[in-house]
């Protein structure tokens, strides 16, 4: 079995980097992202590692602490080794891989991931590293199918993300392919793509693949891409084909509970399920059964079944919320909050049991202001107008943009890491104090 923690599959700036050092730093910027703190990454002499080396300069508490050592001991192990408690005991970077290290020796056979977390608390999946290595190897098969022979993988997706560690952390080991880094937020594309060249295998989101057409930048005749951790949209994808015509564009549905699902290269086609998936259809909704194991997983979308290996997506299933005994749509209830003329854009989660599920929203604004009492009574005013039947949330958290992970999706927040607007109960600002 690839041992990913150990293997160096970077090249130029990345050479001299394990497999375990870069999970770990991805994982401490993605850490920084979700504290709001962002703005460090953009510098290119900003290191991570930092983080756990001087945690206080970041103004992280012990809780803090606490809460990020157990999510990191949870994705690699650390339980199951019972070594989880020396991330408390040896707190700098070099501690940590130490630490990790030793559990990864002693079972390295699970590695797990965290969803985004965009309706609440971010949960973990745990999959077998066997079944990750048997996507690999169905998408190894499908890569040297292609009419571009891959050469280097270029990922700007972050390894401590399922879909970053599958395409540059364990596929480089089963192709025996360098690996070239990219941070999009420490590095313009317009610096970045100088560097691509014929049979790279170009590795990002829907968003970047987006920005890259949006700013008309030059990439090379002949490269693959591939596009996971969301859909593409379809006037994206098809862009990009009629631009590049010489090159392959593979578009991947899966997600942190399955991992890959099926992928198709061409628009409007279906999608062609991996080899190793069975699909059966349970009521209103769809279950993946693993060939080779006991692996099983109830899908987020709709589909529909056009063969026996083949799928249409036709969107996710958005249930309803049922809150004090009415039921909430949450996307709806965005829609209507962005419907506000100072509101860009709304996401809204819920915390709490059934009994006691409350709602909490995020507001970006469309200007950058520092929200006044008034402000905050008006807009309640004008909130509760609107909302009918649903309860009031129990926080809202203003600010200039959406929470989102260095992958760019929407991710969950905590109310109370941000103050309080004075003279209100339910407003926060995610507002930078100047």
């Amino acid at each position: 079995m690839t041992v990913w923690w150990r293997t160096s599959t970077g090249c130029g700036a990345n050479a001299d980097s394990d497999g375990l050092q870069r999970w770990l730093r991805d994982f401490l910027r993605d850490v920084l992202q979700r504290r709001g703190l962002s703005e460090l990454l953009a510098d290119p002499e900003f290191d991570p590692a930092s983080l756990l080396d001087d945690p206080r300069s970041f103004a992280m508490n012990s809780l803090d602490m606490i809460s990020m050592a157990s999510r990191a001991a949870g994705s690699l192990g650390l339980d199951r080794t019972g070594l989880s408690d020396l991330l408390l005991a040896r707190r700098s970077f070099q501690g940590w891989l130490e630490v990790m290290q030793r559990s990864l020796q002693a079972d390295d056979s699970q590695i797990g991931f965290y969803s985004s977390g965009s309706t609440g608390s971010p949960a973990m999946t745990l999959h077998t590293v066997d079944h990750l290595l048997t996507e690999c190897q169905a998408f190894e098969q499908v890569l040297n199918g292609l009419d571009v022979a891959p050469g280097r993988l270029v990922s700007t997706v972050p390894s401590h993300h399922i879909y970053g560690f599958i395409w540059s952390q364990l596929l480089p080991a089963i192709m025996s392919l360098p690996v070239y880094r990219v941070h999009p937020a420490a590095s313009l594309p317009t610096t970045w793509v100088k560097t691509l060249k014929d049979g790279d295998v170009l590795i990002c989101t829907p968003d970047l693949w987006q920005l890259l057409l949006q700013l008309d930048m030059k990439l090379p005749d002949r490269f693959i891409g591939i596009s996971s951790a969301g859909a593409l949209p379809t006037d994206i994808a098809r862009a990009i084909r009629q631009r590049f015509p010489q090159s392959c564009l593979l578009e991947i549905y899966g997600s942190t509970e399955s991992a890959g699902v099926a992928y198709r290269a061409q628009d409007g086609s279906d999608y062609q399920l991996l080899p190793y998936w069975q699909l059966q259809q349970d009521l209103q909704t769809w279950k993946l059964q693993h060939c080779q194991s006991d692996l099983e997983v109830e899908l987020h979308d709709n589909l529909l079944k056009t063969g026996p290996e083949t799928i249409q997506l036709l969107g996710r299933r958005d249930a309803a919320i049922k809150i004090n005994g009415h039921n909430v749509q949450l996307s709806a209830l965005a829609e209507i909050m962005e419907q506000h003329s100072d509101v860009a854009a709304a996401v809204i989660k819920t915390s709490g049991s059934d009994s006691q599920r409350q709602l909490h929203m995020f507001l970006a604004l469309k200007h950058r202001m520092q929200p006044s009492t008034l402000w905050c009574q008006q807009f309640n005013d004008w909130m509760n107008a609107r909302l009918g039947n649903v309860p009031p949330p129990a926080s809202v958290v203003v600010g200039a943009s959406l929470p989102r992970s260095s992958l760019g999706k929407v991710i969950s927040w905590q109310p109370e890491s941000f103050p309080r607007i004075e003279g209100t109960r339910l407003f926060r600002s995610a507002f930078t104090v100047t």
